[in-house]
C-alpha cells in the first residue's frame, strides 16, 4: 500500500524499508512473492526522480542472487523501461538506469553466476543498498546546489 501511495516521503519509506529487508534471503523471497516487483516498476516508471532512484534500487537488491527475480524483471519489460530512463531525466538517474539495465540484459553472466551462500548474499544485497543509498545522497546535495 505504501508503494502505490501519492506521497513520496511514504515511497521513499516503503522503497526503503524493502532495500534493507530485501537483504536477508528469505526477506527477499517474500517480497518479491507478495508482489512488491510490479508496484516497484510503476514507480520506476512513474516517480519523481528521486523516487525512481529508490524504486530502482529496491530491485535492483531484489535482483541480487536471485535468478526467479531477474527474469519477472525481463518479462515485465525492466529492460525497455531503464532503456527509456537512461536516454532521459538526472544525470544520476540515467547512468544507474544503464547500469541496472545492463546488468538486468546480462542474462548469460546471471545463469553463470554461482549461487551465493547466505553471508555472500547479505554482503553482495548490502552493497548494492548502500550504493543506491550513496546516489541518493549525492542527489540530494546536488539539488541543494552542493555540488558532487
Amino acid at each position: 500500500a505504501m508503494l502505490s501511495s501519492t506521497d513520496e516521503a511514504s515511497q521513499a519509506a516503503a522503497t526503503g524499508a524493502l532495500s534493507c529487508l530485501a537483504e536477508n534471503p528469505v526477506c527477499q523471497q517474500m517480497i518479491a512473492g507478495a508482489g512488491a516487483l510490479a508496484p516497484l516498476m510503476k514507480l520506476t516508471q512513474y516517480g519523481s526522480d528521486m523516487g525512481k532512484l529508490s524504486a530502482m534500487g529496491a530491485l535492483d537488491v531484489l535482483t541480487v542472487n536471485n535468478p526467479l527475480v531477474q527474469q519477472e524483471l525481463l518479462t515485465a519489460g525492466a529492460p525497455k523501461l531503464l532503456s527509456g530512463l537512461e536516454s532521459m531525466g538526472a544525470q544520476l538517474l540515467r547512468e544507474q538506469a544503464g547500469s541496472f539495465g545492463a546488468r538486468l540484459r546480462d542474462e548469460k553472466a546471471a545463469a553463470a553466476a554461482p549461487k551465493l551462500d547466505e553471508a555472500a548474499h547479505v554482503r553482495a544485497a548490502r552493497d548494492t543498498r548502500i550504493k543506491y543509498d550513496g546516489l541518493r545522497q549525492r542527489a540530494v546535495r546536488m539539488m541543494q546546489g552542493w555540488g558532487d
